[in-house]
């Protein structure tokens, strides 16, 4: 009996991470799919703060 209900476990932990990895594949895909749709800007965040201390520090030369 015990062998059963662990073995029953192992099937129900088995399609709750199957279905967390279907909903985390399916959010990736929409969440692609929407970024994609956006206008972007020219530069990145990061590249917009590299751009603003190169210049802060040819100014400051």
């Amino acid at each position: 009996m015990k062998r059963q209900r662990l073995h029953h476990l192992a099937i129900c932990r088995n399609l709750a991470c199957l279905l967390l990895g279907w909903i985390v594949l399916l959010w990736g895909v929409a969440y692609v799919r929407h970024a994609s749709s956006q206008p972007t800007d020219r530069y990145s965040p990061l590249e917009k703060l590299a751009i603003y201390g190169i210049i802060l520090r040819a100014t400051q030369e």
